[in-house]
């Protein structure tokens, strides 16, 4: 394998073979802080899938600051603050209009650290792509020849980094009504959309065993982006087996969980009685409700993106 050459701490290349490999924090355990003496490799891998769907890696050339960031709702400003106990580093503050919380890191030695973390730790090319010229900013600001790891894990089941991605990107759904014929048709439904395609069949892949359907992504033409879906069961089966395992942590969860009931009254036939069909009615209902509230409040955070950030952090 080809090595990065560096010359005036700018990278002039890279691998040039793109390897599978799995997860590796070789290289940020020597940075971190030092009240973290254990790697919670759950817990990071977890952030780096959450990252991956809603973060962000500002650059301004003009200033020549590069800053990484990852927003929630106000509403769910425990969770940003989780995120930085569990680092250990960076800083969480709402905007002023107070619908938008943040995870800041722009300084010098945390931003090393987020580097170290995410080289090599990604896994859609994408992103990748983003990383390198993020990293090559950091080099020539700070005089550093960190070299870039042009590859990225495989996504799997057995990681948690699809709970982050979904906590960022997923959505659960649940419907029921009855037919004109007195039939009930019901459905348990869980999909992730995303500008590009490669992530989207990495995803699809893992479900081709369980899907009876390989046909289980698209391209939506109103906005040109991609959703993989599901919604047979054995992988609902799967997807609850994976989320029971590798928790959600925004709350997301609750749409999860409520959705995970609908999935059991429906294995169970119970929408078939009059009784059923009603406490299911009442599950689609109060999923539907939490699917409404987590949009608005996504549209509010990215309408505030452009609130200038703090610095140095």
């Amino acid at each position: 394998m080809k090595k990065t050459k560096i010359l005036n701490n700018k990278i002039l290349g890279s691998s040039e073979t793109i390897c599978e490999t799995t997860f590796n924090f070789d290289d940020y355990k020597p940075v971190m802080p030092e009240h973290k003496n254990k790697i919670d490799k759950e817990f990071l891998i977890y952030l780096i899938g959450f990252f991956e769907g809603d973060g962000s890696l500002l650059m301004d050339y003009q200033r020549k600051s590069i800053e990484f960031t990852l927003d929630q709702h106000s509403k769910d400003f425990a969770f940003l603050n989780n995120l930085r106990k569990s680092l250990g580093y960076g800083r969480v503050f709402k905007y002023k209009n107070g619908s938008m919380g943040r995870l800041f890191i722009g300084n010098e030695e945390n931003l090393l650290r987020i580097i170290h973390l995410l080289n090599g730790n990604l896994c859609i090319p994408a992103r990748r792509e983003q990383f390198r010229n993020f990293l090559l900013m950091y080099n020539e600001k700070y005089k550093r020849n960190i070299l870039f790891k042009n590859y990225g894990p495989k996504v799997s089941l057995d990681t948690a980094w699809l709970s982050g991605f979904t906590d960022a990107e997923g959505c659960f759904m649940l419907d029921i009504h009855r037919k004109r014929n007195g039939n009930v048709s019901c459905q348990a439904r869980f999909s992730i959309t995303q500008k590009t395609e490669p992530i989207i069949k990495d995803i699809s892949n893992l479900f081709s065993k369980s899907n009876s359907s390989s046909k289980n992504t698209r391209l939506d033409k109103s906005w040109y982006g991609y959703e993989f879906y599901v919604g047979n069961k054995k992988s609902r089966v799967e997807l609850i087996r994976y989320f029971q395992r590798y928790k959600l942590k925004t709350k997301k969860r609750i749409a999860f969980l409520t959705w995970r009931n609908g999935h059991d009254l429906m294995v169970k036939k119970v929408h078939l009685t009059m009784e059923g069909y009603k406490t299911l009615e009442g599950l689609v209902k109060k999923v539907k409700k939490i699917n409404k509230k987590l949009k608005i409040e996504s549209d509010l955070v990215r309408d505030d993106k452009s609130v200038p950030s703090k610095s140095n952090v």
